[in-house]
């Protein structure tokens, strides 16, 4: 199966990946002729736009330990694997680690139906002097994952947190919020029992645990209105900005002070939106202001990361990004990149808008199978958990309890791009291009630099380091691309001379790439990789590229030259339908690559052309109400959608019969994971057969194809009156969500 992307209508933009026009050679119902060149892309580094927090020096990369270390620690396999790939050197390498505290439940309570969730809390009950009662054996297996982090990363920064007071001093009586969930949820009177809890534990985390806590912000996301009592995510308390907020900083940092933790910072405060942490920054009394001894953040929504730079400096304090994370995609027909891309560029966005001193991903496992896990309603929701390499993804993998294995996904890679070359001590700073993060270390002189190209084609770079004083003479090139299986982990794939205090490289399709420029040049194996088009069409040329470890020439072929040729600088010219291998290979190495591409010959094709009054579909999410009915496939809007549900479908009366030549569809923006349906064909809309069933992710906003030679076995040639887009299935990613549908006919009559 091949999918052609297309961006514009029906105008083929073809992945160039060479500096060489591609001229179409004729032009045809589908094809609309134009040129299209790469694009080149001069990137300066500034220095002096330094981060102003930590006195320039970044702390690092973490996770949150919640909940998936609550989830993991149990099984020392699973604990070992952790260790070794989100801490170790040879791994992510995070430096910071969120521990979270749990508040703990009313032991009648069954609400929470997560398996991972549940955090127990430390605190029992009050005994008859009013003294806190502690339960020290529980929580063991989130403290098995911190003390092997520990263990593998000996300079590992371990925060406290708090999601929930202890239940039994809340006004709910339950540790996932209030009722109305936007109401103060610790009970007035205790706020310095709440601190003691939070003091005395961290004082027996570092005494009887081995596990110093340097830090604690003991509210998260306070100013929401979704922490309500017996929910069945997880603990939460809302705090109202201002005067609740202010107390429990207060109180936190003289309950640290009485017993002996000076040195442990008060962090906060938390919040879920980027423009509630400037204005409740704000909203702090003059003492609360300086018992925070640390700005954390999240960044889930909002935008002003500006602002709250601004805020921060001002205050005079440190500034983390301390949450985020999201199930999205993006990318150009990125395959398994997508959701590493997405992640990417949220790294890219926070850490370029607020250049904060440390950037802590939320759960980096949140994804579970386990057949033997049992629901409160007696349900079994993990037993048929799979991994989806394609899809959008929380957490960077999957934790299989059944086979007691972590399995990765290119997220986790891509997490890598950053983790593993941007190290604490280094020093955060700005450039002219935003798809960029750039580092440098005062110390050694070595300049790091994160590059992300999401687009369908290449991209030449061209890195502009004049803004130093002296610069190191070579950059190498790590690259993480393609799918997971077969594709680059963490490659190395060149080394590059710096002349003239500057130095270029093209960013291939969907890939992430870290230079690393340094003082001495590096050794890195022979390595040659071709990257182009895996579909292309007779009436269009394409270019390839080869990139070897040290730029030398490479002589190009076809395995087929009826089919295609190729000249020498990688221009593949089609002649006909069929397969081709296209092939580079380097005489100093002795190595060659090759990729295979699809040709063809899709001249003559037409859209038949579809009103809104002939589709036909399921009731929509919301109702027949909802404005994003079923209609909205064929309106020519990629960012208007159909909303359906689980089980939903779209049928397309064309009027007549046709012979289908092509399908093409767009996802709802957002929503990409969830175009996981088939496509049916039917004479008269009683008998359907099966044409095509998606099975990868498509790219945002644009149109993917697929082709004849793609559909199922023996509808090729077959007419067909009506089409229909369903989905069936369960879970979120079933549910009908599509943006738009095109179907593409051979000669404009109908049969």
């Amino acid at each position: 199966m091949f999918e052609h992307q297309l961006l514009l209508g029906f105008a083929l933009m073809p992945v160039v990946l060479a500096c060489v026009s591609c001229q179409s050679s004729s032009a045809s119902s589908e094809t609309s002729g134009d040129s299209a060149s790469v694009s080149s892309v001069r990137v300066k580094l500034n220095p002096d736009d330094a981060s102003p927090f930590n006195n320039g020096r970044f702390e690092g990369w973490g996770t949150a330990l919640c909940w998936w270390a609550n989830r993991l620690g149990y099984d020392e396999l699973l604990t070992e694997q952790a260790a070794k790939l989100f801490f170790a050197e040879d791994g992510l390498g995070l430096d910071i680690g969120r521990y979270n505290i749990g508040g703990g439940d009313d032991p009648a309570h069954k609400h929470i139906s997560r398996s991972d969730s549940q955090v127990p809390g430390y605190a029992t009950g009050f005994d008859e002097n009013g003294d806190i009662v502690y339960d020290w054996t529980v929580d063991q297996n989130q403290r098995n994952i911190t003390l092997a982090a520990l263990a593998a990363n000996p300079a590992f920064y371990v925060e406290g947190f708090s999601n929930s007071p202890p239940w039994f001093m809340t006004v709910s009586g339950c540790s996932s919020g209030n009722s109305p969930a936007d109401k103060d949820n610790l009970k007035a009177d205790q706020y310095d029992n709440f601190a003691k809890y939070i003091a005395q534990v961290t004082r027996h985390f570092r005494d009887e645990f081995g596990i110093a806590f340097q830090s604690y912000s003991p509210i998260n996301e306070p100013d929401t209105n979704y922490w309500g009592a017996y929910s069945n995510k997880q603990e939460g308390c809302h705090y109202d900005h201002g005067t609740s907020q202010s107390k429990i900083l207060i109180a936190t940092r003289q309950a640290l002070d009485a017993a002996c933790l000076r040195d442990v910072l008060v962090a906060g405060m938390d919040e879920s939106i980027i423009e509630q942490t400037r204005d409740n920054l704000g909203r702090l009394s003059e003492e609360a202001k300086a018992a925070l001894g640390r700005i954390d953040t999240h960044t889930y929504g909002g935008s002003d990361r500006a602002g709250v730079k601004a805020k921060a400096i001002e205050m005079g304090k440190d500034l983390w990004m301390s949450e985020v994370d999201g199930g999205g995609t993006e990318g150009s027909n990125p395959g398994d990149m997508g959701a590493g891309l997405w992640f990417a560029n949220r790294i890219l966005v926070d850490m370029n808008g607020m250049q904060p001193s440390a950037w802590v991903l939320w759960d980096i496992v949140d994804f579970h199978k386990d057949s033997t896990f049992t629901a409160p309603d007696g349900s079994h929701p993990e037993a048929g958990v799979r991994l989806r390499q394609d899809a959008g993804i929380w957490g960077v993998g999957m934790a299989d309890h059944d086979e007691k294995k972590i399995y990765l996904t290119q997220k986790y890679y891509v997490f890598g791009q950053f983790t593993r070359y941007i190290h604490p001590g280094d020093t955060i700073i700005g450039s002219s291009n935003q798809q960029i993060l750039a580092a440098y270390n005062k110390e050694s002189g070595a300049i790091k630099i994160v590059a992300v190209n999401a687009d369908a084609s290449l991209k030449n770079y061209t890195f502009d380091l004049s803004n130093f004083g002296s610069v190191p003479q070579y950059a190498k090139a790590i690259r993480t691309r393609g799918a997971f299986d077969g594709g680059e982990h963490w490659k190395d794939v060149a080394v590059i001379e710096v002349k003239d205090k500057q130095f270029s490289f093209a960013l291939l399709a969907n890939s992430v790439t870290t230079f690393v420029i340094d003082w001495k040049k590096p050794e890195i194996p022979g390595y040659i990789t071709v990257a182009g088009l895996t579909d292309t069409f007779v009436g269009e040329t394409s270019a390839y590229i080869a990139q070897n470890s040290d730029g030398s020439p490479v002589t190009w072929s076809v395995s087929d030259k009826t089919i295609a040729t190729i000249s020498a600088d990688g221009l593949l010219t089609p002649l006909k339908e069929g397969s081709v291998s296209v092939t580079a290979r380097s005489e100093k190495f002795g190595l060659e690559d090759s990729v295979n591409v699809a040709v063809l010959d899709i001249r003559g094709l037409s859209k038949v052309e579809i009103a809104p009054e002939q589709v036909t579909g399921s009731v929509p999410w919301n109702g027949q109400s909802n404005a994003n009915n079923c209609k909205r496939v064929v309106d020519g809007n990629l960012e208007s959608f159909f909303d359906g549900l689980i089980d939903g479908y779209v049928t397309l009366d064309l009027e007549g019969a046709y012979k289908i030549e092509a399908l093409k569809y767009a996802p709802r923006p957002g929503f990409e994971y969830r175009v996981t349906g088939s496509f049916y064909g039917s004479a008269d809309g009683i008998n359907w057969d099966a044409i095509y069933t998606v099975s990868s992710t498509p790219a945002s906003k644009a149109l993917t194809a697929v082709y004849a030679r793609d559909f199922a076995e023996g509808v090729a040639g077959k007419a067909y009156r009506y089409i229909k887009y369903a989905t069936y299935g369960t879970g979120d990613s079933h549910n009908c969500n599509i943006a738009e549908i095109e179907v593409w006919q051979r000669n404009g009559e109908a049969y």
